[in-house]
């Protein structure tokens, strides 16, 4: 595959690992953040000083930003500056958002004769730097050819979706999925507690059924104060928040997803909110 300059707009977490992996693949890297800093302790790439110069400079540019606010924000809220980018520019979308923003991209994009695409991923910045994470891509199928070529260089799988916004879509599918499932551990093992039944004892027989995956990947993480935070239970429970609207609007009804959401409500309003979304587990357990 050719070399390009990829242009990558939010340098959290997983925006740096994504531009560290593909500068490892032999990408120009052109960043930027609202704090520059991010963008400078990724030795090689770029820093530019807008979004706008970032999509100039690049044959595709990808937004990996926190919500539906922060895309408003930074790609929607100029449409001046939108207007006036370069015809065909093509900006694919990482971030977790709603399938309406992700539709309202299109939409808006396209009246500024820009290219679109969906492309949200499954696993966090260790997936990215290892070349395992999981991609959906949603849009023109041609464009989504485009995108795959590139995304190939952090994943290990490379999903074409369909039209937007069903990768987005299902990204709200597959992360309600995991955290409600990790809020589930939690209520196991306060539920076992409540009866004197160790966690470790529940973790033993787990690892025989088919919770084993997500009791052995999850169980540990959770109860470690210390786990770092690669991703904020604040996140997960906008996702939840998310998916909750997304499936209410779409006329499908999502309990299990409206409680464990009703639980990482309560643990960010308790002060856990910029902990591993992990921590959901020690908070149900009174910890």
């Amino acid at each position: 595959m050719r070399k390009m300059k990829i242009g990558i707009i939010g340098f959290g977490n997983l925006g740096s690992a994504i531009a560290q992996k593909l500068l490892e693949e032999g990408h120009e890297i052109f960043g930027w953040n609202r704090t520059p800093e991010k963008v400078s302790k990724i030795k090689g790439a770029r820093v530019l000083s807008s979004p706008w110069e970032v999509v100039r400079s690049s044959d595709v540019t990808f937004t990996i930003l926190s919500d539906d606010e922060a895309v408003e924000e930074v790609l929607l809220k100029d449409k001046e500056k939108l207007s006036e980018l370069p015809e065909g520019s093509i900006i694919a979308n990482i971030s977790t958002i709603t399938p309406y923003m992700s539709m309202r991209l299109e939409r808006e994009l396209g009246k500024a004769k820009l290219r679109y695409a969906e492309s949200p991923v499954l696993g966090g910045p260790q997936a990215a730097l290892s070349k395992n994470l999981i991609s959906l891509l949603g849009g023109k199928k041609e464009i989504a050819d485009f995108i795959a070529s590139i995304m190939r260089g952090v994943s290990r799988e490379v999903f074409y979706i369909g039209e937007v916004p069903k990768a987005s879509a299902l990204k709200l599918v597959f992360n309600s999925g995991t955290f409600t499932a990790v809020e589930l551990i939690g209520e196991m093992l306060s539920l076992a507690s409540s009866w004197n039944i160790d966690a470790e004892i529940v973790k033993n027989v787990a690892s025989k059924t088919v919770l084993s995956q997500i009791f052995s990947t999850y169980l540990d993480r959770g109860l470690d104060p210390n786990f770092p935070p690669y991703f904020y239970l604040e996140l997960a429970a906008k996702d939840l928040s998310y998916a909750i609207y997304s499936g209410r609007k779409g006329g499908s009804f999502t309990p299990a997803i409206a409680g464990a959401y009703e639980a990482y409500i309560s643990a960010v309003k308790s002060g856990l909110g910029k902990r591993y979304y992990g921590a959901i587990i020690r908070y149900l357990l009174g910890k």
